[in-house]
């Protein structure tokens, strides 16, 4: 699969739980992906003020765009992955629809289809929020 590659190509996500636009680029266990949210975002406030919450959505669905596109390299099929926990998260600044996220995350451990990845959400080359996020991954085909 060449990258960049829309997200929906990807991962289950649709409509408007589906918040990363494009995998830009992808490594086994690593990868970035690149959004602009709109107006209508429903982690925006009426200011357009995103939610500091959506920035673990981001690094959560990057990850399993990277994941899915490495099932998709080796023929693999694809299971679902469900977000089980957060850790050592910080919210370094402010996000807003209409301007250009990117999103960069790296697998840092595995055990028992449990994975941790770090991620970071940035604007502009300003990084807006850090932190892991835990991760169970089916091996089962839409489990």
């Amino acid at each position: 699969m060449i990258l960049p590659q829309p997200a929906h190509k990807i991962i289950p996500h649709r409509d408007s739980m589906l918040l990363i636009d494009t995998l830009v680029s992808a490594t086994p266990g690593k990868g970035q992906a690149e959004v602009t949210l709109p107006d209508t975002c429903v982690a925006a406030d009426e200011s357009g003020e995103l939610s500091p919450l959506i920035f673990v959505e981001l690094i959560a669905q990057t990850y399993a765009a990277v994941k899915g596109w490495e099932l998709t390299q080796a023929g693999d099929e694809h299971g679902l992955g469900f977000l089980v926990g957060v850790q050592k998260f910080e919210v370094l600044g402010t996000g807003f629809v209409e301007k250009p996220l990117v999103i960069i995350v790296e697998s840092v451990g595995e055990f028992e289809g449990f994975i941790v990845v770090e991620g970071r959400v940035s604007c502009n080359d300003t990084i807006l929020a850090k932190g892991k996020i835990k991760l169970w991954v089916s091996e089962e085909e839409n489990a």
